[in-house]
């Protein structure tokens, strides 16, 4: 959970007979949080720091739930949210301020991101809470409809 006022993420455990949460610590993450995401294996997550325009990355420690951070890598401007595709390859992040998607593929080992080629059409609030998209924010962008194919 992105804690906006201090910049750091507090990391729970589930305590698996109940499905409570039990707070395990929290970590540095960035300046002004928006948003974070874990990606579909449950290894690697991502917050979007919106006052830096970067995109914290996080390895996740399988037995303790630890988050260990990665170097953070740039994104558009006032990045807003981040999503992964279902197969864990790619991840996106809408950019309010420059009103664009930023486009990264996923080290499957490490987590790190590697920029792509970002769409410059699209709406920063298109990206679902269900790792969707919502078809109407890609105004026609090519480049974005290809990717999305693949999982419609």
């Amino acid at each position: 959970m992105t804690n906006n006022g201090d910049q750091t993420i507090s990391i729970y455990g589930v305590i698996a007979t109940t499905g409570q949460l039990r707070h395990i610590g929290y970590v540095l993450a960035g300046p002004d949080l928006v948003s974070m995401t874990v990606e579909p294996g449950g290894r690697f997550a991502y917050a979007a720091n919106q006052d830096a325009n970067n995109i914290s990355v996080f390895r996740i420690d399988a037995i303790t739930g630890a988050l260990t951070s990665a170097t953070p890598v740039p994104a558009g401007s006032i990045p807003f949210q981040v999503t992964i595709d279902p197969s864990g390859t790619f991840a996106y992040v809408t950019n309010e301020s420059s009103n664009d998607i930023s486009l990264y593929s996923i080290d499957e080992t490490t987590g790190n991101l590697t920029a792509g080629t970002a769409s410059d059409r699209g709406d920063w609030s298109c990206l679902n809470g269900d790792r969707s998209f919502s078809k109407a924010c890609l105004c026609g962008e090519s480049r974005l409809q290809q990717y999305l194919r693949l999982y419609d």
